[in-house]
């Protein structure tokens, strides 16, 4: 080949691949554009200490359902009433309570959730209520949230009330393996999750792989959807995916195939982590309760003694620890029907205002039986 017609061909070559850079570019910044304008921005990242957790000082409206919630955190994450700074020292007597998205009350503003009525509750009285519930969070993330707040950023507590839901087994194994402090980790997770919080086509591949994902589970793997809540953060097109994949992940307690499957593992992990909970806060004067209940599958079995509810009476009794048992508030004289009704949110597995209110009035009764005094 002459020269000339070598240099007409690199020249081509060239232009070719600098239209399909720019194609790619012009694509990559189109989709942005159009995820930006779709995309609801999501309350949830990626914490190097405890895996993921709320944004601070977020403040927006976030979609659930076939609805949306006014949705606030403070300094440190933590859902409230408004944006803002918070102390370190509590100047009043500082209540915690952890959790998963029950606890958070998804679908609903601070103020309607169980945390929320009971700091209305008491009103002007010496007592602090902290929501640390979070999305996808388990005894082990628990542990390693109140670890670091209380080692690395000086954030006491006096009581600490920990709810455990079904879930939490499938997640303790998802995050056994789970190291905090991992920079690399951090670094890759972020990036991850900001293209897919931000990409309208990386969401829509997200949104697939995770299905396909579900029938992976579904077919006897274990993993949990605790990462994909990192990257949905609650968004509502994931709700579907949730509603059958939290099927499958609370069959544990009623069916002994899955149990020895995996639920048997779980659970020992979760005491582990517990248990490593439990020694921090009795080692630092913190008094500590767990609280249990039931989901709607066990409502609708009517399984007031479900292994749910009989393994974590025992775990608290051994090591004298305070148990919130709620499954008679759900489970009572009362339908199944009438209770989803009156305390669920349509189509979904979380409660409503009028159950996080039930919640409110019994956690109540039960501190005031310890002596928090409203």
């Amino acid at each position: 080949m002459r020269e000339p017609e070598r240099v007409r061909l690199i020249f081509y070559v060239f232009r070719i691949i600098l239209t399909v850079i720019y194609s790619l570019v012009i694509l990559v910044f189109l989709d942005l554009i159009v995820g930006r304008i779709f995309l609801q921005p999501s309350p949830v990242y990626y914490h190097p200490y405890h895996h993921h957790g709320l944004k601070t000082n977020f403040s927006g409206t976030v979609s659930w359902g076939d609805g949306a919630y006014q949705l606030n955190t403070d300094a440190l994450g933590f859902k409230s009433m408004s944006t803002g700074p918070v102390r370190e020292e509590p100047e009043k007597h500082r209540i915690i309570v952890a959790g998963d998205s029950f606890t958070e009350g998804v679908g609903l503003p601070y103020e309607k959730t169980f945390v929320g009525i009971l700091s209305q509750k008491y009103g002007t009285w010496h007592h602090e209520f902290v929501n640390a519930g979070v999305m996808s969070f388990s005894p082990k993330l628990h542990y390693l949230r109140v670890n670091y707040l209380w080692n690395r950023k000086g954030y006491r507590v006096d009581e600490l009330i920990v709810f455990i839901d079904v879930s939490d087994i499938q997640d303790e194994i998802f995050y056994e393996h789970y190291i905090p402090g991992k920079r690399f980790e951090y670094v890759y997770h972020s990036f991850r999750s900001l293209w897919i919080k931000n990409s309208l086509l990386l969401n829509y591949i997200f949104k697939t792989a995770s299905v396909m994902r579900f029938n992976q589970i579904v077919e006897g793997s274990y993993g949990g959807p605790s990462e994909d809540a990192v990257n949905f953060g609650g968004n509502a097109n994931f709700l579907d995916f949730n509603a059958y994949y939290n099927l499958e992940r609370g069959r544990w307690v009623y069916d002994s195939n899955v149990l020895n499957s995996w639920g048997e593992k779980g659970l020992s992990l979760a005491v582990e982590s517990m248990d490593a909970l439990n020694e921090f806060c009795r080692s630092r004067g913190v008094r500590i309760h767990v609280a249990v209940y039931p989901w709607k599958t066990q409502i609708d079995m009517t399984d007031k003694e479900s292994l749910q509810r009989t393994f974590w009476r025992r775990y608290c009794r051994e090591r004298n620890i305070l148990f919130i048992d709620l499954f008679p508030v759900f489970i009572n004289e009362q339908t199944p029907k009438w209770i989803r009704d009156e305390y669920f949110i349509p189509g979904d597995i979380h409660w409503n205002e009028n159950g996080h209110r039930v919640i409110a009035d019994y956690l109540f009764n039960h501190l005031k039986m310890y002596g928090v005094q409203g």
